[in-house]
This record gives C-alpha cells, structure tokens and sequence, in this order.
C-alpha cells in the first residue's frame, strides 16, 4: 500500500529506543525517521487469587492482581482467554486486571505490553458458579471433628470459616459437592455448633 510499510527484522532487537529509518529506493530524495520502542516480553508468575466467581450481572468487573517480570506502562494489557482489556500498571512486577464477563472453566492469564502480543508464560485461573452450601456432617462436634460440608460448586482452592473467627482451616476437596474440614478450637467455645 502506498500508506503502510511493514518492516522485518532478522532478529527482534533488545528493549530500548531505536531511530527507525525508512529510506525510498525509488526516490531519491525521500527519507523519513521516527522511533521504534521495543519493550521486553513480559513474563507471568502468579494470579491472585487463583479464582473467580461468575457474574450474576453478565457484566465481569471483579479484579484480580497479577505478578510477573517486565510489565510497561504504556500498552499493558491483560489476556484472558481470548479477551483483551487495559491493565492497571502498579510496577514492572504487578498490575491489576478488571475481568470480563467469563462463563464458568478455565482461563489461562498472560499479559501484552504492545496491547495485542500475548506472554509466552501464563497461569491459569479458574471461574466457577457462586458456592452454594446445602448441609454439615455432623452439625455438632468438639475441636478435631472432621465436619463433611456438602453444597454445590466446590473448588479445590477452598477454606473453611467457622463462626466469627478470622482465621481460615484448610478444607480437603472431595469433589464439586464435597469438602471436609477439622473444627478448629475457638476462644471462648468448649464446643461447636455450626
């Protein structure tokens, strides 16, 4: 086209600013220059949390923290599955991403510091139906007693919370239905009763 020039490079140059010039060969007399960034790959490492919830709206909007190595504050984007939406830069090694609207499976997360070209390294993140609780088995017990909690959209990265308390006991994953966790001991509580 007599608009666009496509140039290519044998080997991609390392990150930094370069004088990009393009010099006719039909034309004696045209030159033009201007600057060619190249930003370093970014490389992804974690997401946090590892899990989201479906959007009762179909709106998305929940927000995740990613960390990794090499992220620019000019064209950040997050890749989620196959949408692309602005990042939020926090620095080279953290940004936010807001979530689409995402249906219930697994995602893979990478990041693009052009806007377009996807991170050769990804983590996975997981969208599940709202968690639903249906029963515990027994509903009475002393500390120690293993309680079999039975709901609905159960995932493995789960943690009970019994009472008040503001600490978490680790839950053992059955299945989608099925976790079990140990009552722990609670101030002030000889006993449980959930």
């Amino acid at each position: 086209s007599d608009t666009v020039a496509e140039c290519e490079f044998s080997a991609l140059p390392e990150a930094g600013t370069y004088l990009l010039e393009l010099v006719s060969i039909y034309q004696a007399d045209f030159r033009s220059s201007n600057h060619l960034y190249v930003v370093p790959s970014p490389f992804v490492m974690a997401v946090e949390p590892s899990w989201a919830l479906t959007s009762a709206t179909g709106r998305g909007g929940d927000r995740i923290l990613v960390r990794g190595t090499n992220f620019t504050n000019w064209k950040l984007s997050c890749i989620i599955g196959s949408n692309i939406a602005p990042a939020i830069w926090l620095s080279s090694t953290t940004a936010f991403c807001n979530l689409p609207s995402l249906r219930r499976g697994n995602y893979t997360v990478r990041m693009s510091n052009d806007g377009s070209t996807p991170s050769s390294s990804s983590v996975s993140l997981i969208v599940s139906e709202p968690i639903q609780l249906h029963s515990l088995n027994p509903s009475k017990g002393d500390v120690g007693t293993l309680i079999t909690v039975r709901g609905r959209d159960f995932i493995p990265a789960m943690a009970c919370q019994f009472g008040d308390e503001r600490s978490f006991v680790p839950s053992r994953f059955l299945n989608s239905t099925h976790i079990q966790c140990r009552a722990p001991r609670m101030r002030g509580a000889p006993g449980l009763t959930m």
